[in-house]
């Protein structure tokens, strides 16, 4: 934590060394899982990163969290200068660390603040690449895991020494297969013994079926409503609590997502004379999460009649898949015995459920991608101006950029396609239901053959009552930000011994100055999550600005 130079670790705040050779040794394959294993580091990003409040959103990163104390509170170098961060985050996000070019790993587990400023306050991890090099390196590991199409990694690095100075490039390439949360047992017991991975919004829903059973005079039309679960909550894998059926999203889910991570690293440094000399370096690194998994779709906490997830939608009696739904659940159809159907309830449902989504043929679970890329160029000079006193200026730039999005429902899409009117070809306003590019969508159970992630046969599926991708596809977009933050930092620092020694050795100093620039920017990854088209409830309508509900826009979960 100082700039006087040197590491000793046994000082008074003691650093921890660990070099390439135990790198190697202890069989880590990226930053992230040498990381995990410090005693001195508490949670940290890096594997599914979705159902704790403070991970969601960070898929595809790594992080580094000393004593607890936030990945915000640990500063991380590469080089002893700054390194990239998770664009707006505030904190490193260490897969983009190229850990073939490593010569060791620094780490100071305690406050750093007058040093480094407020974000050092739970210590400080510097990690050192090779200066001297001089050879040809390959690298390959493979990871066998049970139930994981397993992990792997490559990595190549070329240097050469020559006449006061050495100069260096590698690249490095590292996958993580994805380990589905059904591949462990421990993952969902079961709802007897651990209900938290249930939700009382499914498919098989609950719906109200009302018959208008003729008019009173007096009172108006008779209704004669029944409230209904639809077939197949047991045999698809719910647990029947009536009258609803609980739906486990968590065998769609990951323990560790599809992950690519690829890093190049060059360096130079070069003495200019017997007391000057200059480095520099460059970094550009990429992280790909292109299938990350969700629920099949999200349950509903509004719908394009305004919030709330009890009674969001409604099917059109004319939906012919209402007939089948009928008849699995003993009611009569429309027309005969109880009279005609005057409305279909979606009392507790979600759009997609233990049937899957159409779109994930495999495993049935909903879509989302995390993209995240940096570039880093560091450089500068240090000179000895005598054998007591040097000083160093140097400069930083990196730009981070990340593109990250779920598919969500939309509510106003999904209500025309209930009525027959969904389609991205169909214009609802001047549309047949059911006719040309207008097409009903099936809430029902008969929409789908199984449940694709726990390998379940549904008994009520009915061959051409599915839900076709192109419409899933048109009724659950992707909402998502391109976030993209720079920072450009130099120092100049000074720092020397005064020539006293009071028996602990030389008494030292360091000074100097930091100029640090950070910009950031977050922009919508299409017109219909952009706040600024979409503020509503429904898809295109502004009518809402001004009022409590602006911003809630025309998802149904996602806002």
């Amino acid at each position: 934590g100082s700039f006087i130079r040197g590491t000793p670790e046994d000082a008074a705040l003691p650093v921890d060394v660990f070099n390439s050779e135990e790198l190697s040794q202890s069989g880590v394959t990226s930053p992230l899982e040498f990381i995990k294993q410090l005693p001195s580091v508490a949670s940290v990003l890096g594997d599914s990163n979705q159902f704790s409040a403070a991970a969601q959103g960070f898929q595809g990163q790594g992080s580094i969290n000393l004593r607890g104390l936030g990945a915000t509170r640990t500063l991380v170098l590469l080089n002893s200068r700054r390194t990239i961060q998770a664009p707006g985050d505030g904190f490193t996000d260490t897969n983009l660390i190229p850990l073939f070019a490593l010569e060791r790993v620094e780490i100071l587990k305690d406050g750093a603040a007058s040093t480094y400023g407020s974000d050092a306050i739970a210590g400080v991890a510097n990690f050192i690449t090779r200066t001297d090099f001089d050879g040809i390196e390959v690298d390959g590991d493979w990871t066998f895991i049970d139930g994981s199409d397993d992990n792997y990694k490559l990595s190549g690095l070329v240097g050469k020494n020559f006449d006061g100075g050495n100069i260096m490039i590698g690249a490095g390439w590292q996958h993580r297969s994805e380990l589905p949360t059904t591949a462990r047992d421990f993952v969902f017991p079961g709802y007897d013994e651990n209900f938290s991975g249930y939700s009382a919004l499914a498919t098989p829903g609950l719906f109200a079926v009302t018959y208008l059973q003729g008019v009173d005079p007096d009172t108006g039309p008779i209704l004669d409503t029944r409230v209904v679960q639809d077939a197949g909550c047991e045999e698809l894998g719910g647990t029947n609590t009536p009258p609803i059926c609980r739906f486990t999203y968590v065998p769609f889910d990951n323990l560790v997502e599809d992950e690519d991570r690829y890093q190049v690293f060059g360096s130079m440094n070069v003495d200019l004379s017997s007391r000057l000399s200059f480095n520099v370096e460059g970094l550009y690194a990429r992280t790909d999460s292109e299938s990350l998994n969700y629920s099949p779709s999200f349950p509903p906490t509004q719908g394009p009649r305004g919030s709330g997830f009890q009674n969001a939608f409604t099917i059109s009696p004319a939906n012919p898949f209402v007939a089948d739904f009928l008849d699995n659940v003993g009611l009569p159809q429309s027309g005969t015995t109880n009279g005609p159907i005057a409305a279909v309830t979606a009392v507790f449902y979600r759009p997609l459920g233990f049937l899957g989504n159409p779109l994930d043929p495999d495993r049935g679970a909903g879509e989302g991608f995390a993209k995240t890329q940096g570039l880093r160029f560091s450089g500068g000079f240090d000179y000895e101006v005598s054998d007591t006193f040097r000083g160093e200026l140097t400069a930083t730039w990196w730009r981070a950029d990340r593109d990250f999005a779920v598919r969500d429902i939309v509510g106003q899409r999904l209500q025309n396609a209930l009525n027959g009117l969904g389609g991205a070809d169909c214009d609802p306003a001047t549309g047949t239901p059911g006719q040309g590019s207008c097409v009903y969508f099936n809430p029902f159970s008969t929409a789908g053959a199984g449940n694709p992630a726990q390998g379940f046969d549904n008994p009520f599926f009915v061959s051409g009552a599915e839900n076709s991708a192109e419409l899933v596809d048109y009724l659950q977009p992707f909402n998502g930000t391109r976030q993209r933050e720079e920072q450009t930092v130099v120092d100049l620092i000074f720092s020397g011994e005064l020539g006293l020694d009071f028996g602990g050795g030389p008494v030292a100093y360091a000074f100097g100055g930091q100029y640090r620039e950070n910009d950031f920017s977050n922009d919508s990854l299409n017109r219909i999550s952009d706040k600024r088209y979409n503020p509503c409830f429904v898809e295109g309508d502004t009518s809402c600005v001004g009022t409590g509900t602006e911003g809630v826009g025309p998802f149904i979960f996602l806002g």
